[in-house]
Order: C-alpha cells, then sequence, then structure tokens
C-alpha cells in the first residue's frame, strides 16, 4: 500500500500530468503520473516513495548535523599569473654593405 513520505498516510489520490510524455503505448501517449497525499498536500512522483521515508520513529535517534565549519572550504590564494619576460628592444635594422 502507498504511503505519503512526508506524513505516512495511506490516503493518496494519483493525477496524471498530460504535459509530460513518459512513452507512447501504439499511438496513445503514456502520461507522468503524480501521487498526491489528501492528508497533507504533499506531491512526488510514482516510485519516489521508497526513496523517502515517512517521518523517522521516535525510537530511532536522528542523526548529528555536520558542524558548518567542516562544510566550508578555506580560502586559498589564486595562484600568481607568472610574469611574462621583457620584451627587448627590437635591433635597428642592417644596412647592406656598399
Amino acid at each position: 500500500m502507498r504511503k505519503c513520505p512526508n506524513c505516512g498516510s495511506t490516503s493518496i489520490k494519483e493525477e496524471i500530468d498530460r504535459s509530460k510524455i513518459i512513452g507512447y503505448l501504439l499511438h496513445d501517449p503514456i502520461y507522468e503520473k503524480t501521487l498526491v497525499c489528501k492528508n497533507c498536500t504533499h506531491r512526488w512522483k510514482s516510485g519516489e516513495e521508497a526513496q523517502k521515508p515517512a517521518r523517522p520513529s521516535p525510537e530511532e535517534p536522528e542523526p548529528p548535523l555536520e558542524e558548518p565549519e567542516s562544510l566550508i572550504e578555506e580560502s586559498k590564494p589564486l595562484p600568481e599569473e607568472p610574469e611574462a619576460p621583457p620584451e627587448e628592444p627590437e635591433a635597428p635594422p642592417e644596412e647592406p654593405p656598399t
């Protein structure tokens, strides 16, 4: 039986999204389906209910949150561009011997 991944309710309705065609059966289009919880109005696609569990039970401890500092990388200075070698002045053209 389907359950809402948000609240765990089994009161679910299925809506057809006619803007998204996922295939054809002979010449008839097959449309994507969206599930809607009648209890909390949460919307999800069919097949996602197995990926998102309902609210965790009180017996399950919540995983610890990561420290915000660990999410931010230390800023590193950008590497400096190598300096271009100085341009040598052009030598005057040599005069042909006379």
